[in-house]
């Protein structure tokens, strides 16, 4: 193991693993893309996101995130002295100004006496709260909208946070174009308000990008296993740039030997031939070479889960035939329907799961699957009790589908590599998520007129019918 991944694995919240496995030393850089200190006492965090890049510039710091939903939550905490900024630009959200709203509210990071007493008061049994999403925060001022710089597929604002005067500020330009105001810093300020929790509490700005898919159903293409092909890669993209979907997915194997220019040259190809947002994962080609270790700038996390609209999509990273124990982890915990970083944000009625290596190779004796077949096993079972739909790989050249314990494991490997039958008559895949899904599990309810008793779990009303709530349809590229 390198020097900086042995690091890695010691600075992480995966200290306690071995970190002696390929996908446990991916895990770690994962788990550090979530957050990144900036100096002492400022953090940024993201949710639905990777901190790509993070640049001292004079006046302050320059943070890039790349999205990997489409709502994502930027966070900035400061418990510094003095008044600071930070630029923050997302990359990879819809183009269009008015396809995405954007939300941003300041906080304390403690509750107020009041409240705080309050609660103890009451045993815990009541939060009180002036926030839905962050009970345990006092809200400095209410939600309001902004409008951040809108440059070429970025999105760029500066925040302005002055915990002295227990404020922050969001400036929709770069951070040079920033008129910073003179203030007493928090030590000169805070004084006596410093003895209690409040006042010892950072300033946060949270902010929220997210595309609405209220009411409406979501399409998505997926593909996976290009394996550097270029010339078919254009002809899916082609395709999938005229079919109207909202977003993409690539299920790994961008590369054809893991070289990080290939994988360069892989999301630059993306980059100009889509305008919805795409997010992807690494296969097996992947993490051979230094692709696998210098992906993060380029992709973001290789582990990620979002919501849009009726569906939740949990992609994990099985480039290595397994799992790292974040994955098992994370993987447990978006299946089982629990909001993920906004708490009064309730989970989506169905799941897909999305992956390069299967977990057990269909054929039986190729070694295309898991290294384990317990963990293979394991994996299954946890997709069979959480009820999901689709399991969508890319690791086999091939088009086929297969019913595991109810869950539909699609090998669909016909992004580029050459095909096992020989009919180089390469696919990608059309999924839609349905509106007016019903909650797994759950059969019987009314959703009225055309449906009349209603729909089973797992199943949507459509034009007076009961139609699946997920639907996956192969496409071909381009000619």
């Amino acid at each position: 193991m390198s020097g900086a991944a042995r690091v890695l694995c010691l600075a992480s919240s995966l200290a306690l693993m071995a970190c002696n496995a390929p996908q446990d030393t991916r895990a770690a850089r994962n788990a550090l893309a979530g957050e990144r200190t900036l100096a002492e006492g400022l953090v940024v965090r993201v949710g639905g996101g990777a901190i790509v890049a993070r640049e001292t510039v004079e006046g302050g710091f320059k943070v890039t995130v790349r999205a990997q939903s489409l709502d994502v939550r930027v966070e900035v905490e400061d418990k510094g002295c003095q008044p600071r900024l930070v630029e923050i630009t997302v990359s990879h959200l819809p183009p269009a100004a008015d396809g995405v709203e954007t939300r941003w509210r300041p906080f304390l990071g403690a509750l107020s006496p009041t409240v705080a007493a309050t609660r103890r008061a009451l045993g815990g049994a009541v939060l009180l709260s002036g926030d839905a999403d962050d009970p345990d925060w006092t809200p400095l001022a209410g939600a309001a909208t902004f409008a951040p710089l809108l440059e070429p597929e970025v999105r760029v604002w500066t925040v302005e946070t002055d915990r002295g005067q227990r404020a922050a500020i969001v400036h929709p330009r770069r951070i040079e174009d920033v008129e910073r105001t003179a203030r007493a810093g928090a030590c000169a300020t805070l004084g006596a308000q410093a003895l209690g929790e409040l006042g010892q509490a950072p300033v946060i700005a949270r902010h929220r990008l997210r595309v609405p898919f209220e009411d409406r159903d979501v399409t998505f293409a997926v593909w996976g296993n290009t394996a550097g092909r270029s010339g078919t890669r254009g002809r899916i993209l082609g395709a999938v740039a005229l079919s109207g979907v909202d977003f993409a997915v690539v299920t790994g194997d961008l590369t054809a030997q893991g070289t990080r220019d290939q994988l360069e040259a892989a999301a630059a190809q993306i980059d100009a031939a889509l305008e919805v947002p795409w997010f992807a994962t690494l296969g097996n080609r992947d993490v051979q070479g230094e692709a696998g270790d210098d992906y993060l700038p380029i992709i973001g996390t290789s582990r990620f889960a979002f919501d849009a609209g009726p569906v939740r999509l949990a992609v994990v990273d099985s480039g290595d035939a397994a799992l790292s124990g974040a994955d098992h982890a994370s993987l447990a915990r978006w299946l089982g329907r629990k909001p993920l970083w906004w708490q009064a944000t309730a989970a989506p009625p169905v799941s897909v799961v999305l992956t390069h290596v299967p977990p057990f190779d269909p054929f039986g004796a190729r070694g295309a699957g898991f290294k384990s077949r317990l963990e293979a096993t394991r994996v299954m079972a946890l997709l069979q009790r959480a009820r999901v739909p689709y399991l969508l790989t890319s690791n086999l050249a091939i088009w086929r589908t297969d019913d595991l314990a109810g869950v539909q494991v699609v090998h669909a490997g016909g992004g580029g590599a050459p095909l096992e039958d020989g009919t180089g008559d390469f696919f990608w895949l059309r999924v839609t998520a349905r509106a007016g899904c019903v909650p797994v599990g759950t059969a019987g309810v009314a959703l009225g007129a055309p449906c009349g008793d209603g729909c089973a779990g797992g199943s949507a009303c459509v034009e007076g019918a009961c139609a699946p709530c997920v639907v996956v349809e192969r496409r071909d590229p381009l000619p």
